[in-house]
């Protein structure tokens, strides 16, 4: 059905450059990323990590990336569990995006489960999103108000003395 001629010619444009291309601005370390409009900092549980205790809290005031496994509670303003990632435990944040495995409640603001993902718990949110793949097992229950589903990451942090 598809196939390539060798004779035919290049695409008219601008020609290949050898030169490196110049670094994103998303990889620039002098802007961190923005959540909501806001400049945050970002943090990564990497996969070759797991994080295990007893009334454990993780608590991020920026955007933390779990590609990891967490057992125990995350909490922050934007969390993103990636495709390796998995909490078993409470998830709570303005804004959760699930890619891998999540066992455990959800609350958040907004709510998006990615085709890749496996969530076992009730979810409390105000706006859902669910690829279709996503594998869900649970109650879905929409919050009266933002104030329920938002973590007060003030009372959750140590004040520097």
């Amino acid at each position: 059905m598809f196939t390539r001629n060798s004779d035919r010619e290049a695409p008219p444009g601008p020609p290949a450059s050898t030169s490196p291309a110049p670094p994103s601005p998303a990889a620039s370390p002098t802007k961190p990323p923005s959540v909501n409009g806001g400049s945050v900092s970002s943090s990564v549980i990497g996969r070759d990590l797991t994080i295990i205790g007893s009334g454990l809290k993780i608590v991020s005031r920026g955007l933390l990336q779990v590609d990891g496994e967490v057992q125990g509670d995350v909490i922050g303003q934007k969390i993103v569990i990636g495709p390796t990632g998995k909490v078993t435990g409470l998830v709570n944040a303005e804004e959760i995006v699930v890619q891998g495995a999540v066992f455990g409640t959800i609350k958040a603001v907004d709510v998006k489960l990615a085709a890749s993902s496996v969530v076992e718990g009730d979810l409390y949110h105000q706006t859902f999103g669910l690829e279709q793949g996503a594998s869900f097992e649970g109650r879905s229950r929409r919050a009266g108000s933002r104030e329920e589903l938002v973590p007060d990451l003030d009372a959750l942090t140590p004040t520097d003395a």
